[in-house]
Formats: structure tokens, C-alpha cells, sequence
């Protein structure tokens, strides 16, 4: 006597790989879920990082710097003069964890450390050259302890930029 049907074993066996192969695609999944939302912070930190960068780099090349001095209230602040007299200013907000300049603002998300925001000044003695100085804006920002920071370096003559900081 042949039988057409399926066995109740047959039946069970075909569940359980089925079930086994719907397992394995579910963690599979929330795995790529979970990379997903670290790579989305991470291109959301760089994007963030990148325009911050290009906005001060923008403005120091198209306006040209006359004076970078530190804020008169002491928080983490630099006031940045422009040849057309304009200024910007360059703000950590630890309080409300937000880095400003000029228009842009850089919002810290819990998962991004940002420490204090310094300025170092260089002066070479070179009479002959169109530059006889630097400043490098550091701005020290990591994520899941990895460093993403944003160095700016501006070659300046010291004749025409003041720098107090």
C-alpha cells in the first residue's frame, strides 16, 4: 500500500529545520540592527565633525582672521575677528552639550566625549617669510574610545593677526 502523505515525522522533522533556519535569520538580524545604529551614530558624529570643520576652515579662508582672543567670561570660548570686521565665535556648551560657531551648532549625543576645546600658538623667527606663525584649534572628540577630533591648523603673520588667548 503506497501512502501520498507525509508522515507525522516527516512533518516534525520539516518544522524543526525550518524553525532552526528561522532562529538563526532572526539573530542574524537583530545583529545587523544593532550595527546598524553604531554606524548610523558613527556617520552622524562625522557628518557633525566635518561641517564644524568646514564652517571654521570656510570662514578663516574666505574672510581673513584679524584677531582670535578667548572669551571675557571665561567658559570655552574664542572670539574669532574678521578683516570685514565680522566676528564668530567658537562656544562649548558643556552644560547644554552643544559646540557652536557662527551659525552651526554640533550637538553632543550621549554617546559622543568631547573634552575641552584649547588653542595652541607657534611664532618662528623667519623675517622672510609671508608667515612667521600658527594656531592649531583642537577640538578633542571620541566615541566608543576611538578618536575622532578636529584639528585645524592656520598659518598666520603676526603683523596682521593678534592672538590673545
Amino acid at each position: 500500500m503506497k501512502s501520498k502523505g507525509f508522515t507525522v515525522i516527516e512533518l516534525m522533522a520539516s518544522f524543526s529545520i525550518a524553525l532552526v533556519i528561522l532562529i538563526v535569520l532572526f539573530n542574524i538580524t537583530l545583529i545587523m540592527k544593532d550595527n546598524m545604529k553604531e554606524k548610523e551614530a558613527l556617520t552622524n558624529l562625522l557628518i557633525k565633525k566635518d561641517n564644524l570643520s568646514y564652517k571654521i576652515n570656510e570662514n578663516l579662508k574666505l574672510k581673513g582672521l584679524v584677531s582670535l582672543q578667548s572669551c571675557a567670561d571665561g567658559t570655552y570660548c574664542y572670539l574669532f575677528t574678521y578683516t570685514d570686521l565680522t566676528t564668530d565665535k567658537l562656544i562649548y556648551d558643556t552644560e547644554n552639550k552643544v559646540i557652536t560657531f557662527s551659525n552651526y551648532i554640533f550637538e553632543i549625543t550621549d554617546d559622543i566625549s568631547v573634552d575641552n576645546i584649547n588653542i595652541e600658538e607657534n611664532y618662528m623667527d623667519v623675517a622672510t617669510s609671508k608667515y612667521n606663525g600658527n594656531f592649531v584649534i583642537n577640538i578633542p572628540i571620541t566615541m566608543d574610545e576611538r578618536d575622532y577630533s578636529i584639528h585645524i591648523l592656520k598659518f598666520i603673520n603676526s603683523d596682521d593677526t593678534l592672538i590673545s588667548i
